[in-house]
């Protein structure tokens, strides 16, 4: 019996073989692996964490966690910039640039900040919710979407034009929105939610 079974896998060793090199050449054709170059700059505020980053018009804008900033550096000359949130140990989490503007979460002090990187003007709101522990934030328009992990809530900033904060919908820890053209995806522990 055992040399039957090894016969008759033997018959099928060929062909896997001949089937295994074809997908393997087949796929390896695009898997291309292209010379990269990764720059890396050291920030001006030593453990400062960088936390939230987001890229527009060829500068990067980094919110700076223990270091208590809003941070950009621009990619063509290295130059960076930085600006003390006027909160103390507020902790910036997440930031959305929108013009001339960047809205970011203060998830220490429980608010919502916009800095005017142009003049370099703050303003913040107070969320409603106590200990909401603020993460991910977009925008739309004059709409300000943001995360509440530790408030179990989606929350909104209407800021034009009277600016308001308002809970959306409950959510299990909200971590961090992403912005698509269609809708905002919730991403937390329990999965992904979409708000279209």
């Amino acid at each position: 019996m055992g040399g039957f079974l090894s016969t008759r896998m033997l018959r099928y060793v060929g062909p896997v073989l001949l089937l295994s090199a074809v997908a393997f050449s087949i796929l390896t054709s695009h898997m291309q692996i292209e010379a990269s170059t990764i720059t890396e700059w050291a920030l001006p505020t030593v453990d400062s964490s960088p936390l939230g980053i987001f890229v527009s018009d060829g500068s990067v804008y980094f919110t700076e966690f223990d270091g208590n900033k809003i941070g950009c550096v621009d990619t063509a000359t290295g130059v960076f910039t930085e600006w003390t949130v006027p909160t103390n140990q507020s902790y910036p989490h997440g930031l959305f640039v929108s013009g001339n503007v960047i809205y970011f979460t203060e998830y220490a002090c429980n608010k919502i900040g916009r800095l005017n990187w142009s003049t370099g003007v703050f303003n913040e709101w107070i969320i409603p919710t106590n200990n909401s522990y603020p993460m991910g934030i977009s925008v739309t328009g004059s709409l300000v979407y943001f995360t509440e992990y530790a408030g179990d809530k989606i929350g909104c900033l209407t800021v034009d034009p009277v600016a308001s904060v308002t809970a959306i919908s409950p959510s299990a820890r909200p971590q961090n929105l992403n912005r698509c053209s269609w809708c905002f995806c919730v991403f937390g522990y329990n999965g992904a939610a979409q708000r279209n």
